[in-house]
């Protein structure tokens, strides 16, 4: 699976193990990026990097949705009756 080339849908239907370990793949892909510029002749590939950090944050944008879609559904905001004695 190309990482960089993820998009919104695939990882929205990802399991939440699935995204941890995908987020783990990116991270480490560009930190390999930015260790290898200095080295390499052709220079930093500044495309693939920005690639991979776009899909990063699709990534991490939907993981806080989906968290915050679980919590109002486990969190009733209705308020509370308060019962007037007459």
């Amino acid at each position: 699976m190309e990482l960089a080339k993820l998009t919104t849908v695939e990882l929205s239907k990802m399991s939440a193990a699935d995204m941890r370990e995908t987020e783990e793949n990116l991270r480490e892909q560009l930190a390999l990026a930015k260790l290898r510029a200095p080295l390499s002749k052709e220079g930093l590939n500044i495309g693939q990097q920005r690639k991979l950090r776009r899909v990063l944050a699709r990534l991490l944008t939907i993981r806080t949705a989906q968290r915050k879609a679980a919590a109002s559904v486990a969190t009733p905001t209705t308020t509370p009756q308060v019962q007037h004695d007459e």
